[in-house]
């Protein structure tokens, strides 16, 4: 028998097992091979719960384990084999009396939560004091079917000290105590050969995860293309290969190297009008079409955003280049198909040859310059890089200057973008807070996305000065918006560079009492990914937040690589699901099981959980039957001005739907 994950239904005890069976042990579940299916969210799921760092264990409606981690065998020391298909009269019979597991049983079948610190009696004899966390299980159709316990042993130093002084008095009361001494002995070297075993195969699975984040760090997660530090590293390769060559016996004469900057025209106004769902499935279009076009020797890479890089080699002249751009080009022109919509695109190529073009460092930028050329002459075809075209350099370096300035030109801004409860199914759904993103009115360019500007700040050393105004002004913000009769909790972003900057949690501390904001009214959101770069320095910063009482949350959550014991090591009282998996609900199965896991869990371990990038009533539907907390998305509202939210808002209240907020505390 397979062992069962919190996606699946349990059968009932009642009906699967006769009577003269159930003391039967059930046979111990087989975990797949770690690599067999390294790619599905549900294998995601296992590694959650065998690597939680916490006892996990499932009952159904009669109390009969279902599901036993290798924690719970820690702990217990019943193996799963033991486990699975007993009831917890069976395994902690001398401990449990009739009354009580009486009321064990009710409170599974009334489907109520409880937190409790009982004592419970290992396989060994030995008593051990468990704080037992427990939440109600539901199916798919929202139906009762046991319950989640997380458990923690309390007492392990307590006991392991009275269970010396009582090894040291048997000693001396009497020589039949040897025997027992004898028996403990050997029971602690089968528990250290099973615990190296465990680490052996920790360290194994830690490996293949090595593996996989080193593969991850060269291929772009939206479309499965090499990304900028791939492509570099294959360019520097193909370079000193030519190098080689052209001073080798081997010359190839006037061989070259062709580096091509493709740039989607008009790319934005199709995630404007159609939203990013669509703007993704567009992008591996083009990538797949890319890929189609070019030789198999050829690399095809993602940059960002709508930005793509070709590298060819052995190309012997121009005309080369051109051919291949021709059929890029014809390639791209043909409308694509997303939906029902049907949209049509074309890009701008720029074209840099080594070593006519510069030394390898350069290609890149100048292919990019020659890009910006031919966007410059209406975009839909292509140019070579000339020298004259380096002053788009200068361009680029006028944008960092003008960023240096857009906060005492006014040209920065706050758009906010509301939520809502998840839980109630609809239009009405009521307003529970709303997200600060920041947004570049440039002058001469119009409005700067934060994908582009963003990373210019951080690269210049700009981010602190971006982030605390971005604190101020949200926090100013908050205090007009409660002048007028209207609190509402505002979330904001942090980046990874501002949680390394030590003057951080006194500008929060500093603008909260400057505008006279309940420190709950805000809440610092930052990415997974961010936060498990260095988790104990994350840590740090997350706890002294928690003491001042802003509310915290891990952003774009199932992007990174963390395990739910370093998620416990930080004072988050949220988890945001990474749109991504949003977008699959609707026609993916295992998209669908492993955000009810998240949600499941989430709330077992006392985190709200918020869905972004909600788009359609179908995801709004699914999110609001797994009792997602809250929903963001275009379905619900765009980002927009703080003006312009006090409308909405007054609209909808005007409509009926209240804005009913909770304390962060409640949370």
């Amino acid at each position: 028998m397979r062992p069962r994950t919190l996606s699946q239904k349990p059968k009932r005890a009642g009906s699967t097992r006769r009577a003269a069976d159930r003391d039967r042990p059930t046979p111990a579940p087989e975990l797949a091979p770690a690599g067999a299916a390294a790619g599905s969210h549900l294998w995601q799921l296992e590694q959650v719960i065998e690597q939680s760092g916490e006892s996990i264990v499932v009952k159904d409606l009669n109390a009969v384990v279902t599901v036993w981690n290798r924690e719970a065998t820690a702990l217990y020391g019943f193996t799963a084999q033991e486990a699975i298909g007993r009831t917890l009269r069976e395994l902690h019979a001398a401990d449990l009396s009739e009354a009580e597991y009486e009321a064990v049983l009710a409170r599974i079948r009334a489907g109520v939560a409880s937190a409790a610190t009982v004592k419970r009696r290992k396989k060994s004899g030995e008593l051990v004091l468990v704080l037992n966390k427990t939440t109600p299980l539901f199916d798919c159709d929202d139906r009762l079917i046991g319950e989640i316990t997380i458990a923690r042993d309390v007492t392990a130093a307590v006991r392991a000290e009275t269970a010396l002084r009582a090894a040291r008095a048997s000693l001396e009361a009497k020589v039949g105590a040897l025997r027992d001494s004898n028996r403990k002995l050997a029971h602690e070297v089968d528990v250290r050969r099973r615990t190296e075993h465990a680490l052996e195969a920790t360290n194994a699975q830690l490996q293949s995860a090595n593996e996989e984040l080193q593969k991850r760090a060269f291929i772009d997660s939206l479309t499965g293309m090499p990304n900028r530090v791939l492509f570099e590293d294959r360019l520097a390769h193909a370079v000193a290969r030519l190098d080689r060559s052209r001073d080798g016996v081997d010359a190839r004469g006037d061989e070259k190297i062709a580096v091509l900057f493709v740039d989607l025209d008009s790319f934005k106004p199709v995630n404007d009008s159609f939203g990013h769902t669509v703007g993704d499935k567009v992008l591996i279009e083009v990538a797949q079409r890319l890929c189609r076009t070019m030789r198999a020797s050829d690399t095809v890479a993602r940059l960002g955003g709508d930005e793509f890089v070709l590298l060819m080699e052995g190309v012997s002249d121009t005309g080369d280049c051109i051919c291949t751009v021709n059929r890029l080009l014809e390639a791209l022109s043909e409308p694509l198909h997303i939906g029902e919509q049907q949209i049509e695109i074309s890009a701008s190529v720029g074209i840099a040859l080594y070593p006519d073009h510069g030394e390898r460092d350069e290609l890149l930028g100048r292919a990019d310059a020659a890009m910006y050329a031919t966007k410059r002459a209406g975009g839909g075809g292509y140019s070579f890089f000339e020298s004259h075209m380096d002053v788009g350099a200068r361009d680029r370096l006028s944008l960092q200057n003008d960023l240096r300035h857009a906060l005492e030109r006014g040209e920065l801004q706050l758009h906010y973008q509301p939520k809502i409860y998840g839980r109630l199914i609809g239009s009405g759904g009521e307003i529970s807070g709303a997200e600060a993103l920041l947004r570049w009115n440039h002058p001469k360019h119009g409005a700067i996305s934060p994908v582009v500007f963003i990373p210019i700040a951080e690269r210049i050393g700009l981010i602190r000065t971006l982030g605390n105004w971005v604190i101020d002004q949200a926090c100013q913000q908050i205090r007009l918006w409660a002048d007028q009769g209207l609190t509402m909790p505002v979330a904001i972003n942090l980046s990874a560079y501002q949680l390394r900057d030590p003057g951080l949690l006194p500008h929060i501390q500093q603008s909260l009492e400057r505008y006279s904001v309940d420190p709950s009214q805000l809440l610092c959101e930052i990415t997974e990914s961010a936060a498990m770069a260095d988790v104990e320095a994350t840590q740090r910063v997350f706890e002294q937040m928690r003491r001042i009482g802003v509310f915290l949350s891990i952003d774009d959550f199932g992007t990174g690589y963390s395990s739910l014991s370093y998620l416990r090591q930080l004072p988050a009282r949220q988890l945001k699901i990474d749109r991504s998996f949003v977008t699959d609900l609707e026609s993916n199965t295992d998209a669908r099981a492993v955000v009810r896991a998240v949600i499941d869990l989430a709330h077992a371990l006392d985190l709200r959980v918020v869905a972004e990038g909600v788009e359609t009533d179908g995801q709004q539907a699914i999110l609001s039957e797994l009792k997602c907390d809250e929903l963001q998305g275009y379905l619900i509202a765009k980002p927009m001005p703080a003006d312009a939210l006090r409308d909405w808002v007054t609209e909808r209240q005007a409509e009926g739907v209240v804005l009913k907020l909770r304390r962060a505390s409640a949370a």
